[in-house]
């Protein structure tokens, strides 16, 4: 451990935090960093280990997107984000319900530096005696 871990920010005084998945972006030193319970994305700029932007993910496109683990397109402009259903199958706290999502699916944020924004879902589904189990949990993107 050295150097010694730094603490780079902390969002203990907002309530139930569900920080998860997270990636660098490929241009501009950025750490993007998910929050399943708040429905958002926190940047850090690597460089100064500085918040300098949240990305809202909740909207038009999906009103709980609860975002999962990511990856960067090859081109460095999409971020492509893991979106949790209904019936979370991990990872979720009874009566905080950090893991539940609306939209269960591929979001694809288009952005990669400081900013981004939730732009489109491709939905996942699998629905079983009428009840939508689809959670996707993770995905990755492979380069060719």
């Amino acid at each position: 451990n050295t150097p010694a871990p730094a603490l780079v920010f902390s969002h203990d005084s907002r309530g139930f935090v569900a920080s998860h998945g997270a990636t660098l972006t490929t241009y501009g030193g950025y750490l993007w960093v998910g929050d399943r319970a708040a429905n958002r994305i926190v940047v850090v700029q690597v460089a100064r280990d500085l918040v300098v932007n949240e990305i809202t993910l909740a909207g038009s496109v999906s009103p709980d997107p609860a975002p999962d683990l990511m990856d960067v397109a090859p081109s460095g402009q999409n971020v492509y984000v893991s979106l949790r259903g209904p019936n979370p199958l991990t990872g979720n706290v009874p009566g905080v319900n950090n893991a539940v999502g609306t939209t269960p699916g591929l979001g694809i944020v288009r952005g990669g530096g400081a900013g981004g924004v939730l732009v489109a879902v491709a939905p996942i589904s699998r629905v079983v005696d009428g009840v939508e189990r689809a959670d996707p949990h993770a995905l990755r993107v492979r380069r060719t």
